[in-house]
């Protein structure tokens, strides 16, 4: 895999967000995306499909999976040379829904951090946040 520079989200980035079954984090990112003018779409990396996820992520400007190792989980369906990722590592889905306002603060928080400094893994503690 290639090493891919990150930079910061812009209106012109195609953004995949995955979780693990596309119900509720990617679900939650993508909606966030979308209120910034970003175009996004959110999967499961369990749900959507090899041949799907791989025309995705050829597609995207960036992807950002929302669990650490979900990377692995993508590259193990898939034959892709480069790919630019990124993870907001909110850890187990805990919330189950996309309207989760405490979910949606935490997406925001690693949002600005990252625009602020863009790199491959922000974690809740990165933005003050305690999971419980």
């Amino acid at each position: 895999m290639a090493i891919i520079e990150l930079t910061p989200f812009t209106t012109t980035d195609r953004v995949l967000c995955v979780c693990q079954y596309g119900h509720s984090r990617s679900v939650a990112l993508a909606r966030f995306l979308h209120s910034q003018n970003i175009e996004a779409v959110a999967i499961g990396w369990q749900t959507a499909g090899h041949k799907f996820t791989e025309t995705l992520v050829r597609e995207s400007t960036k992807v950002v999976t929302l669990q650490d190792g979900y990377l692995g989980k993508i590259l193990n369906q898939i034959n892709c040379l480069a790919l630019p990722h990124v993870c907001f590592d909110v850890g187990l889905d805990r919330w189950v829904n996309p309207y989760n306002a405490e979910l949606s603060g935490l997406l925001l928080k690693m949002f600005i951090s990252y625009q602020a400094d863009p790199r491959p893994h922000v974690t809740p503690a990165d933005v003050g946040y305690v999971l419980p």
